[in-house]
């Protein structure tokens, strides 16, 4: 079997889970959108999704997930390349120079991992700071911006960081309690 028609089996291997557990489940999500989570794209037509997702669907929960093993991150700590690439890698290169010493402390591993939870971390603070953001927080809206990151090699998500409602961002220590982090502006 190949890759496709495995995707294509476990996806209706879930469908059939997902009605065995809730018959209507279906019938309630092409009724109409609901999302209760946005997980932020990061592709150039991220700030349309993100506009839609506050502006009309109201999408109280909006998630930057990052992950680990990442090949962005490892190219970004590699020497500077050329191309479309390059350009891709411009914003993970910018948030390696504002947390140089912090990396510097840091080899192999460990640094490629505190590189992917900076990133989230900087996206976070660059969803919060934009307008569509800003103003949703103004007209009241109680849209949390989660700060996420994937481990790939057991598939469990942790949480970094998070910011609500234009309060400070609050970074997630590993026992799930939370400080208030610096917001760079």
């Amino acid at each position: 079997m190949c890759h496709t028609d495995r995707f294509f089996a476990a996806n209706r291997a879930w469908a059939w889970r997902l009605v065995e557990a809730d018959p209507r489940a279906f019938e309630r999500m092409a009724a109409g959108q609901a999302p209760e989570v946005l997980m932020v794209p990061s592709d150039l037509n991220a700030l349309s999704v993100l506009q839609y997702a506050v502006e009309v669907l109201m999408v109280p929960h909006i998630v930057v997930c990052g992950h680990y093993g990442c090949g962005g991150v490892q190219a970004s700590l590699a020497a500077p390349g050329h191309g479309a690439v390059a350009r891709w890698l411009r914003r993970l290169r910018q948030v390696r120079r504002l947390h140089r010493a912090e990396l510097a402390k840091l080899r192999g591993a460990a640094r490629e991992r505190r590189l992917v939870e900076l990133n989230v971390i900087e996206q976070v603070r660059n969803v919060a700071r934009s307008a569509v953001v800003r103003d949703a927080w103004e007209a009241g809206a109680r849209t949390t911006v989660h700060g996420w990151v994937y481990d790939v090699s057991d598939g469990l998500l942790t949480p970094l960081c998070r910011q609500s409602h234009g309060g400070a961002s609050l970074e997630i220590a590993p026992d799930g309690t939370t400080a208030s982090c610096s917001s760079a502006t």
